[in-house]
């Protein structure tokens, strides 16, 4: 163990550092190729690693593909890459959801026009 009490080798390396953590970017990305758009590769990348690792938990791939449409429409919502959002996103993110396009509360009822007996507007 190291001084901040994390596994590591006998020689003091860390084995992360070469990329054999599960779903890091580096195991999905091409070493030696440059990306025309690195912040988008990157972004891909872990995306994709991610999926991988939710897979190897035995998710369903509907979850996994769900779970990564989610983060793709926050991203396009900021505009921004993970590395660059802030909480404020969140929460605006969050307030659009629930007013929708039109401004008004998002109808959330999954029955047939309303007919739960939810508040949700028809």
């Amino acid at each position: 163990m190291d001084a901040q009490g994390r596994g590591g080798r006998v020689d003091g390396s860390d084995p992360r550092d070469e990329g054999g953590l599960a779903g890091a970017a580096r195991l999905v990305l091409f070493p030696g190729v440059a990306a025309l758009d690195e912040e988008r590769a990157l972004f891909d990348a872990m995306l994709e690693g991610w999926a991988r690792q939710q897979r190897s938990r035995l998710l369903n791939e509907s979850t996994v593909a769900t779970r990564r449409r989610l983060v793709r429409r926050f991203a396009t919502f900021t505009g921004e890459y993970p590395w660059q959002w802030r909480p404020q996103d969140l929460e605006d993110f969050t307030t659009s959801l629930r007013l929708g396009a039109a401004g008004g509360p998002m109808r959330r009822c999954g029955a047939t026009r309303g007919r739960c007996g939810c508040s949700a507007p028809s």
